[in-house]
């Protein structure tokens, strides 16, 4: 509980900064504009993700795993992703024209320069996925909620002299993972798990952990984009300008949530037994369990409120998918926690099945609902995509991990007094 309290404190700063530089992007740039930014930064991110092999994942799984050979581990995965951005940039600039075809040509240029974010994000996520697998909790929140300040910071000062342009705002997001990594390396350093000399040996194995899992991340991140590529490609700039700040105020309703998931992800994977699997389990999904469903109900009715009053009159179409999104909170969230859980146990063909599953409801549901309802449509498919993976899982739960599912959401009289102890805590030391 004390790592939750904590996280969820550097959460809150997190979000706060998002907030701060969602709001000002979003209202200096318009539909318009906010929708080429999409436009740019899609693209390669995409390609970071398809191509990155989930080191970060292998990161967090070895570094918690052996505590002693962590810095060869981080240096042999840092050596792993130089390599790799350099094999996807290369393509990555190959690729645009072709994947960016009939859009404006001033955004296809401003994505070829944020291909620097594969080695800037690389470089900083690595960091980050280091200092979660130490179970240095205090500096990996800090670590990864920076990111989120300096590229609010830079926003203010692109607002205060003016220099609005997707490719101002663009230029501030690859500054913003280059501090995160000067930041990262400057911590590893000082926890002692800063190494130059990768092994060949570590290497491969942080090859195999992450192949055997990047298949389940990848259909993962089909079902979080392909409503974006869809959306893009089928309804105009400004309907996607919209459709990114509802899919921001989701993210924001769900992070919390999410957040679980990463810190519940080494503690399950040091677990010796499944006794120690189901009391570490738990609390985070019973957790993550009734702050979705107390916040999908407040999203769903002040959806249209928290639109116009942050974003503007401009943005309040995006008001119905939002509500859409809101539905859906509790069985993303819960389908989020139990994909860490099967991660953290070596288990991806249990979260390649769900993922598959999500997928293919979303891809059905998003060719016969965008057209005729638009953004509405996009959101409704997310929702039941997720839906349909998160039953996936559950079912899952018994028969890999051999758990009952009920016991690990039902509440229990140690959670209640644990809460009220940590309470107590933060109140006599405030």
């Amino acid at each position: 509980m004390k790592d939750i309290f904590t996280s969820y404190l550097a959460q809150a700063v997190g979000l706060l900064a998002n907030f701060a530089s969602g709001v000002l992007v979003a209202r200096l740039l318009l539909p318009m504009g906010r929708g080429e930014l999409g436009q740019v930064v899609l693209w390669p991110t995409l390609i970071a993700s398809l191509g990155g092999l989930s080191i970060g994942d292998a990161i967090i799984y070895f570094v918690a795993g052996r505590r002693s050979e962590a810095p060869r581990v981080i240096a042999s995965a840092y050596a792993l992703g130089g390599i790799l951005s350099l094999a996807l940039m290369i393509c990555g600039y190959a690729a645009l024209p072709y994947l960016m075809a009939g859009l404006n040509p001033e955004v296809e240029r401003t994505a070829g320069l944020y291909l620097l974010f594969i080695p800037l994000g690389y470089a900083s996520f690595y960091a980050v996925c280091a200092l979660q697998g130490l179970h240095r909790f205090e500096l990996w929140n800090l670590l990864r909620v920076l990111v989120s300040c300096v590229y609010t910071v830079f926003a203010a000062l692109l607002w205060l002299t003016d220099e609005i342009s997707v490719m101002s705002f663009t230029a501030a997001a690859l500054i913003a993972n280059l501090s995160v990594f000067a930041v990262g390396m400057y911590l590893l350093r000082r926890v002692g798990a800063l190494d130059l000399r990768p092994r060949l040996d570590l290497t491969k194995e942080l090859l195999a952990y992450g192949a055997k899992l990047h298949v389940a991340n990848m259909l993962a991140l089909a079902n979080q984009r392909i409503d974006q590529i869809l959306v893009m490609r089928w309804l105009l700039s400004a309907q996607f300008g919209y459709y990114l700040v509802a899919i921001a105020i989701n993210n924001s309703a769900m992070t919390l949530v999410i957040l679980l998931g990463s810190l519940l992800f080494p503690k399950v994977a040091a677990a010796e037994s499944d006794a120690a699997r189901a009391e570490a389990m738990g609390p985070y999904l019973r957790l993550a369990l009734v702050l979705s469903l107390g916040g999908g109900c407040l999203l769903f009715l002040l959806a249209p409120t928290i639109v116009t009053l942050i974003y503007g009159e401009a943005y309040h179409p995006a008001a119905s998918a939002v509500q859409v999104f809101a539905i859906g909170t509790a069985p993303g969230a819960c389908k989020s926690l139990l994909a860490q859980t099967f991660k953290a146990v070596g288990r991806p063909r249990v979260i390649i099945l769900a993922e598959f599953v999500d997928l293919v409801v979303t891809a059905l549901c998003l060719v016969l609902l965008v057209k005729p309802l638009g953004i509405v449509g996009a959101a409704a498919a997310m929702m039941l995509g997720q839906a349909f993976g998160f039953v996936v899982l559950a079912l899952a739960v018994r028969r890999e991990l051999g758990l009952a599912l009920l016991p690990l959401f039902t509440p229990s009289a140690r959670d209640v007094s644990t809460i009220m102890r940590r309470l107590r805590d933060l109140r006599a030391r405030g």
